[in-house]
């Protein structure tokens, strides 16, 4: 199901092709501004797909397919960014490991950073959904529609059980 912050109506969303809920582990991610789902198949392998087109289902595409010996099938990944080239993706893995996943050679390399602690958590900062010119407005816009349907439901309580509010 996706939501537009924009029209705030929801709209039906297919998962990626061979994607299932059931017997996997699936997630949703941001990797470089494009929404991701990382489908990680028991005793299997885990793949990460990316949405080229926001809204369009057919522009799913599969950037990481990797498995046993690259990556254990039980660990838990999740993308970061791409690397300048594009030919890599940094995963982080069980938050105590970096991997750059390199998609040609299908491979991964561990990044070593000094002073981090054994277990971490990794998290990529994106920009707000609404630009902070527009914001005012929008507090504005959402604060008026509750008082409307504050006073509707004081109306409707007030006429509904004689009160007087």
């Amino acid at each position: 199901m996706a939501f537009s912050v924009q029209t705030e109506k929801h709209s039906p969303m297919k998962l990626p092709p061979g994607v299932r809920m059931w017997g996997a582990h699936v997630d949703l991610y941001v990797l470089d501004s494009f929404l991701s789902v990382v489908h990680s198949k028991k005793y299997s392998k885990i793949d990460i797909w990316v949405m080229k087109e926001y809204g369009v289902n057919d522009s799913w595409t599969k950037v990481v397919a990797v498995g046993p010996p690259a990556i254990d099938r039980r660990d838990f990944l999740s993308p970061l960014v791409y690397s300048q080239d594009g030919d890599k993706v940094l995963l982080s893995c069980n938050d105590f490991r970096l991997v750059w996943f390199d998609s040609k050679e299908k491979s991964v390399c561990d990044v070593d950073v000094q002073g981090l602690p054994y277990r971490f958590y990794a998290e990529v900062c994106v920009e707000s959904l609404i630009r902070l010119s527009e914001q005012g407005k929008e507090t504005k816009r959402i604060r008026g529609k509750r008082e409307k349907i504050g006073k509707k439901r004081d109306d409707f309580l007030s006429e509904g059980f004689n009160l007087v509010l």
